[in-house]
């Protein structure tokens, strides 16, 4: 089993997730992501709607580790510009055990690919350049500690590997800076050294160091709105702030925790500070204008262990909130001597107020979730990396809306529903349509989200069909879809159009398209659809199919 190649200590921290609302502003003003509450089927037409609602899911889980043999995931990021999600992986051989790669996954397909690193150090984290695509990898073993760079352009090899970049101390967490800068946080000599802007003649350069910041066994975030870094160590109880927006970066000053942190970011929703503890709660803090106190605002209990669980390894991991204020935090689960060996960790689900109606939901991932990467655009998912099992799930939003359509009599209704990421990558999904009777009618959905399930036989009138989603399973919404069944045709002074009768004396069934909707209404009895105007209704992002 895969669990049993890794030691029961902790191997490192991992970068928690940044400011993921602010990016998330950002990436829409850019076109970076794309919110799909209801597609647009794929001639155009956009149908009456019945019933809509959202749900945050587990919405696939890839295994990564069949493709690539890879799966101790340190930390990673998302590149927005590429579709792609990259991790620092340190699953070692027994020739090498410290044999380091990254792995690069298609968010649109799920296709992963091994990007080799060389062995000798492990990779622990990955950052990205929000001005080229440059990236870093670093490495957090000694003697060498470095940080790998990478044309996201360039096809490596075992004979071919990136450059590296030597630091000063074990590079154990890094953060992207909005001019390009990369700052390296090392694990024991408490420094933080700068690596210079991917696009500038210093890319390859350590052009400052940043001493006496207590960075052991810290976790770490980039706070995009105000162009901060936070530090957070749990030996010191501490949160270290640091101007990331001058050109010579320097400590604004050092906050003083009650509690040990252990996952920090920056909502910036309500411009507030937030931290995970060791306690199992989440908090809100403000900082003093010389940030060298805080004021907590308000603080939440994430969701209990499940049974089995051993409480002191397991606790919160990594957190990241989301551009309407919902914080999402990573609980890592281990096992007591007695408890079950294929315990699953857990996401909670934070929304803006907790209450009776809208409480903390607790989502169940794989084994030993590690690290918890969001994607910063609107609409964007967070991917969970679960070592135990070599498998990345995927957490968002999806939508789940049913459709009113018309049909001439004698041709087939089609019950018509689509389920849609609000990130607008592909979800493959199948629909069940109940009707009053209780006959199940199924469908999958194709490339553009629209399930249609042909429901033959229908006489004239309406006809409704409760909606709920099979797969995947993690799914629990439910809608209606209904069906208008219309006489044919009259021509006046001409004929009756209707559809010829079969042997048996039962009209023939129409084709109904694999995917989307029938490209108009024939006269012979091709289905017509009601419209509606655009207005409300998203289009899918994607048209491509996940592998």
């Amino acid at each position: 089993m895969l669990r049993d190649f890794r030691p029961r200590a902790r191997f490192s921290r991992r970068r928690l997730g940044s400011a993921v609302a602010v990016l998330a502003l950002a990436g829409a003003a850019l076109g970076l992501g794309a919110s799909a509450a209801a597609a647009v089927p794929a001639d155009g037409a956009a149908p009456v709607v019945t019933s809509t609602s959202t749900q945050t899911a587990v919405l696939d889980t890839n295994k990564v580790y069949n493709k690539t043999g890879k799966y101790f995931y340190q930390d990673g990021v998302v590149d927005p510009a590429r579709d792609v999600l990259y991790l620092a992986d340190s699953t070692g051989t027994t020739a090498d055990p410290f044999e380091t790669a990254l792995v690069r996954i298609d968010l649109a397909t799920g296709a992963s690919t091994v990007i080799p690193l060389g062995g000798g150090f492990a990779a622990s984290d990955v950052a990205v350049s929000p001005l080229d695509g440059t990236v870093y990898v670093a490495h957090n073993t000694a003697p060498d500690a470095s940080v790998s760079v990478l044309d996201p352009a360039v096809a490596y090899t075992e004979t071919s590997l990136p450059p590296q970049i030597p630091v000063a101390d074990h590079s154990q967490r890094l953060e992207a800076a909005s001019d390009g800068r990369i700052f390296v946080v090392g694990s024991d000599a408490d420094v933080i050294s700068v690596i210079g802007a991917s696009t500038g003649p210093d890319r390859m350069n350590i052009v400052q160091t940043i001493a006496g910041v207590e960075t052991s066994a810290s976790v770490t975030a980039m706070d995009s709105v105000h162009q901060r870094l936070y530090v957070a160590s749990e030996n010191g109880k501490t949160v270290t702030v640091i101007d990331a927006a001058a050109s010579s970066a320097s400590v604004l000053g050092v906050i003083a925790l009650e509690k040990t942190p252990v996952g920090v970011t920056w909502d910036a929703v309500d411009d507030q500070l937030a931290l995970t503890f060791d306690d199992n709660t989440i908090s809100w803090l403000t900082p003093a204008d010389d940030f060298s106190s805080a004021v907590v605002t308000r603080t939440e209990t994430l969701a209990p262990l499940p049974d089995g669980a051993d409480p002191v390894v397991s606790q919160p991991r990594a957190l990241s909130v989301r551009a309407d204020g919902t914080a999402m935090v990573l609980t890592e689960v281990w096992p007591t001597g007695a408890g079950p060996e294929n315990i699953k960790s857990f996401v909670s689900v934070v929304p803006p107020v907790v209450d009776a109606a809208t409480p903390v939901v607790s989502l169940t991932v794989g084994r030993d979730g590690f690290a918890l990467v969001p994607d910063p655009r609107v609409g964007g998912s967070v991917y969970v990396t679960n070592i135990g099992e070599g498998t990345v799930s995927t957490i968002g939003d999806v939508t789940l809306t049913g459709y009113a359509s018309s049909h001439v009599v004698g041709t087939d209704g089609a019950a018509t529903a689509s389920l849609v990421r609000a990130d607008g990558f592909p979800l493959a999904s199948t629909l069940n349509f109940t009707d009053a009777s209780g006959a199940v009618f199924s469908a999958q959905t194709g490339a553009d989200g629209f399930a249609r399930a042909a429901v033959p036989g229908l006489a004239p009138g309406d006809a409704a069909f409760d909606v709920t989603v099979v797969a995947p399973a993690t799914v629990t919404l439910a809608g209606k879809s209904t069906v208008t069944t219309v006489a044919a045709a009259v021509t006046p002074g001409g004929p009756t159009v209707s559809t010829p009768s079969d042997a048996a004396g039962q009209k023939p069934s129409s084709t109904l398209a694999a995917t989307g909707f029938p490209a108009g209404t024939a006269a012979a009895g091709v289905l017509a659809l009601l419209g509606l105007g655009a207005a409300g209704l998203l289009a899918s992002r994607r048209a491509r199919v996940r592998a």
